[in-house]
């Protein structure tokens, strides 16, 4: 069961209004008796936990199916809204306005599960010649070091390392901007399961179709596409040159993309190419864990609301040619060196949570860069 300490401050029943578009929420915890992720007025709603896209609130359906009219005896009968933040501390209060005949825990962990993930942020990554986004609204660029392995997240019992080539590019545009910035190009995650098996999982931009994966020290074993694998309580996949890593707490997306204008020898992934995308999503309220993760995107999910706007890069340029420099200063802790690691599947660096049993998380009030939402907007409204 999850734990959670906030109130729980709207039990009213509600009808969803026509044309609004809810989508489930960890379907495989929730007790739904649909298959359908997505609703629409007009469509089945299946039992179970949802989110409406639209505003952030989850609802319970009661109904045994919901209907297509909504109007009718067969509408979805929706409790809630619960807005994000307002969670019940007793696992009765939820189940017992809920109650329709599933276990009182099962539904009340249903919708804690479904706010907790919400609470804890967005979906985070680094995209392009890296641009990093965090979970509460972060914003940095990070070129890295040539060659050098950076952690991205670091959690107690999961890794995810990511390789930094220096790339040479032109823009598509009429004008084809040259610039001198970097890459992802690979990504190397070291889990733990719960059976205290150890994973190494990688996935490399130039051979998009494999992805390799190693148990307790074996050799790697590269699997082609289409394929997914479940090892105890972790899943990985790769479907149409995009690998996924899923645990009880984290969801990791690595996509290899396709850039025309990166300077290479050749004209495919396999010459140079190709480079990742990298999204980190959180499963449950990550920044109420015990140890709270780090890493240039782990760090992100402090748990304040406070979103850490750092240094980004000048594309502008009069003699079109850039050449980018920032590495996330004002929006990480330490210094980009601190989150280098000497191989592929290192755990250890400076901030490291791969272990540990209990971990605070930064501080957002010692970095320089602007602060963003939470109590940092609330501040600047009554700034003249």
């Amino acid at each position: 069961m999850l734990s959670v300490s906030r109130t729980l401050l709207l039990m009213m029943a509600v009808r969803p209004s026509s044309g609004l578009t809810y989508q489930a929420v960890n379907p495989t915890s929730c007790p739904t008796d649909g298959s359908a992720s997505l609703w629409t007025a007009g469509s089945a709603l299946p039992r179970g936990c949802h989110v409406e896209v639209a505003t952030g609130n989850v609802f319970y359906n009661g109904h045994a199916t919901g209907g297509a009219d909504i109007t009718g005896a067969r509408a979805p009968v929706c409790k809630g809204p619960y807005k994000v933040g307002d969670l019940a501390t007793d696992s009765t209060n939820c189940a017992t306005s809920i109650g329709v005949g599933n276990l009182p825990a099962d539904v009340y962990e249903c919708c804690v599960t479904a706010v907790a993930a919400l609470n804890s942020g967005g979906a985070s990554g680094a995209s392009g010649d890296p641009h990093f986004t965090g979970g509460d609204g972060d914003t940095f660029d990070f070129k890295g070091e040539n060659g050098a392995i950076y952690n991205l997240l670091s959690a107690t019992w999961v890794t995810l390392n990511a390789l930094f080539q220096h790339k040479t590019y032109h823009d598509a545009g009429p004008k084809h901007r040259e610039v001198h910035g970097s890459y992802i190009t690979a990504g190397f995650a070291v889990i733990k399961t719960n059976a205290d098996r150890l994973l190494h999982i990688g996935y490399d931009a130039t051979r998009a179709v494999f992805v390799n994966v190693a148990v307790n020290g074996t050799e790697p074993i590269a699997y082609k596409a289409p394929f997914s694998m479940t090892i105890d309580d972790v899943s990985v996949s790769l479907e149409k040159r995009l690998a996924t890593i899923t645990t009880p707490e984290w969801s990791l997306s690595l996509s290899s993309k396709f850039k025309a204008g990166i300077v290479a020898a050749g004209n495919t992934c396999a010459d140079g190419k190709c480079f990742l995308e990298v999204k980190v999503s959180p499963r449950v309220d990550v920044a109420k864990l015990k140890v709270v993760a780090h890493g240039l995107i782990g760090q992100t999910y402090d748990g304040d609301g406070v979103g850490v706007i750092g240094k980004t890069d000048d594309y502008k340029t009069r003699d079109n040619v850039v050449t980018t420099s920032a590495m996330g200063e004002g929006a990480i802790e330490g210094e980009a060196s601190d989150y280098e690691v000497p191989s592929k599947f290192a755990t250890d660096f400076k901030f490291s949570r791969f272990g540990l049993t209990e971990a605070k998380p930064r501080d957002t009030s010692k970095l320089t860069g602007k602060k963003v939402g939470g109590a940092a907007k609330a501040d600047s409204a009554g700034a003249a």
